[in-house]
């Protein structure tokens, strides 16, 4: 692997940026604190694209750091959920 660890922010990944990331990265870190997996200008609903990219991420990482206890029930709940 080329780098010892990569710390993603919030936005969440792209099936190319994913794969690529977990080839080169010795280990992955996600790291969000808003609910990135609903639409910003619906958010009460979730939003399709969101929640891939969401879960994709979750699915990705080695570690993920939540801000709060519902983000990371989230988390949880989509770490062994398929796309």
């Amino acid at each position: 692997a080329d780098f010892d660890c990569v710390f993603l922010h919030k936005k969440g990944w792209n099936p190319i940026s994913a794969f690529l990331l977990r080839k080169y990265s010795k280990k992955i870190i996600y790291n969000f604190d808003n609910a990135v997996m609903y639409d910003p200008d619906q958010p009460s609903r979730t939003s399709g694209p969101h929640m891939k990219r969401f879960i994709r991420s979750v699915k990705v990482a080695d570690v993920v750091i939540a801000g709060n206890s519902y983000l990371a029930e989230h988390a949880q709940r989509r770490a062994n959920s398929g796309l």
